[in-house]
């Protein structure tokens, strides 16, 4: 698509082409335009809400007592907090 759009295809022609949606086209074309690179940016998801000592504590409550329950390791979460 990139290289064919570097050649003055009309998107138009390669979506027929590709079997692809001509917003698709648009938006690829824009993507590379702007980074260089057609590939997806990284979803950087929710920030974790537990800090780097209660993923510990978690992890070490789990390996102590491995049948814990969910509330069980909340209630430790709020004792050791």
């Amino acid at each position: 698509m990139v290289l064919a759009k570097e050649r003055n295809e009309k998107a138009e022609d390669i979506a027929k082409w590709l079997d692809i949606s001509l917003p698709a086209i648009k938006q690829i074309w824009r993507i590379y335009r702007e980074t260089g690179s057609i590939l997806p940016k990284k979803n950087k998801g929710r920030t974790s809400s537990l800090t780097a000592d209660m993923e510990i504590a978690i992890h070490d409550k789990i390996q102590n007592e491995p049948d814990s329950t969910l509330e069980e390791i909340i209630d430790y979460l709020v004792v050791t907090a």
